[in-house]
């Protein structure tokens, strides 16, 4: 399993525990620089995150030193039409420019819903033309549910899925999905794997919204504390144990935050009654319901 670099926060003021705000240009640089000595090799990007895709292209020879994974824009629309087709490659080619990688080593379908609109095969066809004409290397998609997952792979062709899971949420781990994709050689990208930050935050201070997380996360940060562990040796240490995932993707503010996690994605950790943590709460476990 590799340490993959989420760069929403390049572009978007993101994440409930999120302090520092929308990072400086030179400092999504100087991560990129700290990020390639510590042997990272994917950037995960899309062409939502404001202006990341051109933060990112204005780093020196960028597709030289990573693999590029970015995103298609998302739809609205209840019905995918060659309008939404042509805006799908100008988008494509856009972030291309953008990123200054002619070849995209990877681009997902943001909204998988999309996909299953009538008229959304036309999504997928325009991707796999581009990756015959050699513009995009590695054709997935991005979900968040079994539903979501068994679709996708009941009718379409994919080489990545990027996907949520977490302490908290266990679900795919446990009703034998990943296993599924494993045996589909569909490379599994794990992201959300502190919960949008929602492990590092003090439970007393989160809105009522959260009160059927609060017990949860009091119970997570006492049982790192026996563990002799940080809430974030314990997340990534759970994602590491998961042997059919093959990136886990994280965004960093800092210079310093990514210190902290390259620290903590190479701790070795002792995992025991992990599964006692795994929620059913749809409202938590999934971010866009939030508040």
């Amino acid at each position: 399993m590799r340490l993959a670099l989420g760069t929403v926060q390049f572009g978007l003021d993101y994440g409930i525990n999120n302090i520092e705000g929308k990072t400086s240009t030179k400092e999504c640089h100087n991560i990129l620089s700290l990020a390639k000595k510590s042997g990272i090799s994917t950037l995960d990007t899309s062409c939502s995150y404001g202006n990341a895709e051109s933060v990112i292209g204005n780093y020196p020879k960028v597709a030289d030193q990573f693999q590029i994974i970015t995103k298609t824009p998302a739809f609205a629309e209840a019905t995918i039409t060659s309008q939404h087709i042509r805006l799908l490659s100008a988008s494509l080619a856009r972030s291309a420019a953008l990123l200054n990688s002619p070849i995209l080593d990877g681009v997902l379908v943001h909204q998988c819903d999309d996909l299953f609109k009538p008229g959304g095969e036309t999504i997928y066809q325009a991707l796999q033309h581009q990756k015959a004409l050699g513009k995009i290397k590695k054709i997935g998609v991005s979900v968040y549910h079994k539903k979501q997952i068994e679709q996708v792979i009941n009718h379409f062709d994919i080489d990545i899925i990027q996907l949520p899971i977490n302490i908290f949420d266990q679900r795919l781990l446990h009703n034998g999905t990943l296993i599924k994709l494993a045996e589909r050689n569909i490379e599994v990208h794990a992201r959300s794997v502190f919960l949008q930050g929602l492990f590092f935050t003090e439970p007393e201070t989160l809105p009522d919204f959260f009160n059927s997380a609060k017990k949860p996360l009091f119970a997570l940060k006492k049982h790192a504390e026996q563990q002799g562990t940080s809430i974030a040796e314990l997340a990534l240490g759970f994602i590491k144990s998961i042997p059919q995932i093959k990136e886990v993707v994280c965004g960093v503010n800092t210079q310093l935050q990514l210190q902290e996690l390259i620290k903590a994605f190479n701790t070795k950790v002792e995992l025991s009654n992990i599964s006692k943590f795994s929620l059913a709460d749809e409202s938590i476990l999934s971010p866009v319901n939030w508040p």
